[in-house]
């Protein structure tokens, strides 16, 4: 994939893969949760700025609606811009990982 917004392949997000790569943070569970909460919360409150900080500086990020996949922090920027201009996000995640916390 070239420039700021690459060719998005559905298959790259439809299953995980078969080996998954495994990263390791040095942080225990109950961080990782925490920052997975903080994560959500940042999301739902339109928090760019400080969402943005979270991610690695070779995030990618799959912008479904229009086919393609952003790999800069300014291109998701501008994606989370126009998107926050037209709706008020509320994300919930749902899954098993919140139960790594008790």
């Amino acid at each position: 994939m070239t420039g700021s917004q690459g060719e998005y392949a559905p298959e790259e997000y439809a299953s995980p893969p078969v080996n998954p790569p495994t990263y390791s943070l040095g942080v225990d569970s109950a961080e990782k949760v925490a920052s997975l909460e903080r994560a959500y919360r940042l999301f739902n409150e339109c928090r760019i700025d400080q969402l943005l900080a979270m991610m690695v500086d070779d995030v990618r990020w799959p912008d479904v609606g229009n086919g393609v996949v952003l790999d800069s922090k300014p291109a998701i920027r501008q994606y989370w811009d126009a998107q926050f201009t037209v709706s008020d996000p509320l994300v919930v995640p749902k899954g098993s990982w919140r139960s790594a916390k008790t």
